[in-house]
């Protein structure tokens, strides 16, 4: 069980599922509402909920980074794969020819 501060300053108790810090030293969090992203450079956390943030299902039980610095999540629902471009996730399911 963790501590975070959400968006209005109220502190709330998470389960986290997984950890991941980056390659570029970005810290993310899964859990069962989505992912919490600390940027280090810009000192912001980002809350992806799910659909809205193209996180196929809210509930996130894995996230890796792989040698090309992709980061994949494994949700209740598939794989995805975080597109910095749009600050968004993609479902592998839609853009698997991208990975061909």
């Amino acid at each position: 069980m963790r501590t975070i501060i959400n968006e209005n300053n109220l502190i709330k108790r998470i389960v986290v599922n997984d950890i991941l810090v980056t390659s570029n030293s970005d810290i993310w969090l899964t859990y069962n509402e989505g992912i919490l992203r600390y940027d280090k450079n810009k000192n912001l956390i980002r809350k992806y909920k799910g659909k809205e943030d193209g996180i196929s299902h809210p509930i996130v039980k894995r996230i890796i980074e792989d040698s090309r610095g992709i980061i994949w999540i494994g949700t209740n629902d598939g794989v995805n794969y975080y597109d910095p471009d749009i600050d968004r996730f993609r479902s592998l399911d839609n853009d698997c020819r991208n990975f061909v």
